[in-house]
């Protein structure tokens, strides 16, 4: 845990200031960071995950992706801690770069 300390919630509000579209929610007592991004069709959107899913193995910290037609859920938030890190809001960043440049 010492690499990746829990973000208190003032943290978390001030990060999520500097990401666009990320919106915070809390399932099972656990501050998740999620966003979903819109695709023409099930490929479009399936193709933006096997780039996540790339990502993810290169840093070794992986989202939660739904993958439907036409859209892509992605969920980041560290299940060590069960909460948000400062690894999970740098993933989140990561994540719109690799998706506004695909």
């Amino acid at each position: 845990m010492g690499d990746n300390p829990l973000l208190t919630e003032q943290q978390i509000q001030q990060q999520l200031q500097l990401l666009s579209g990320w919106n915070l929610e809390t399932k099972d007592k656990v501050s998740q960071l999620v966003k979903q991004y819109s695709f023409s069709d099930f490929q479009g959107a399936t193709a933006a995950a096997q780039i996540l899913a790339n990502l993810a193995d290169a840093f070794d910290h992986h989202p939660k992706l739904i993958v439907e037609w036409g859209s892509l859920t992605v969920i980041w938030w560290t299940h060590s801690v069960a909460g948000l890190t400062q690894r999970d809001i740098d993933m989140a960043s990561k994540t719109d770069q690799q998706l506004m440049t695909a």
